[in-house]
């Protein structure tokens, strides 16, 4: 491998910011386990709230990269998908979009829609998440997404 390939950045459906491979098989995860427990200090997170809350290890460490990209801010669609290397697909919500990508949208993220549609996210979150149909439809208009404090060390 070239070392232009090897210095070059996967994004955060990879890594963390600092370039710490997220693509870990369940065994080396656990082989991992206090090392990854030490990061998740380093970005302020309570890894055992996050491991009550997320049950899969592997979007365990999807949390830990979105935030060593963008800390606990309110975060915008697009700039999810720059952080990812992700071209927004056409016709899509770049948030929808980059979810879709992340295989997951977890419930316990603090969602907003975008400012053209005048409903509070907290309003419709049960129904977002119990009808399919419901979600396909709202999540076009999913206008930015934030880590909860909840997840942060006090």
């Amino acid at each position: 491998m070239s070392t232009d390939a090897v210095s070059e950045k996967k994004g955060l459906l990879h890594e963390l910011k600092d370039g710490f491979s997220i693509d870990l098989t369940e065994e080396e995860y656990l082989a991992k386990e206090a090392e990854i427990r030490k990061i998740a200090g380093k970005l302020t997170i309570n890894m055992d709230v996050l491991n009550l809350l997320e049950k899969d290890y592997k979007l365990r460490l999807l949390v830990l990269s979105i935030i060593s990209y963008f800390g606990f801010r309110e975060v915008t669609g697009e700039e999810l998908l720059d952080a990812a290397n992700l071209q927004p697909a056409e016709g899509i919500n770049p948030m929808k979009f980059f979810f879709m990508k992340a295989g997951w949208a977890p419930y316990y993220l603090e969602y907003s829609f975008s400012k053209d549609y005048h409903v509070p996210f907290n309003e419709v979150m049960d129904t977002f998440y119990a009808d399919v149909e419901f979600y396909m439809d709202m999540s076009e208009h999913l206008g930015t997404v934030r880590i909860p404090n909840a997840l942060r060390i006090v």
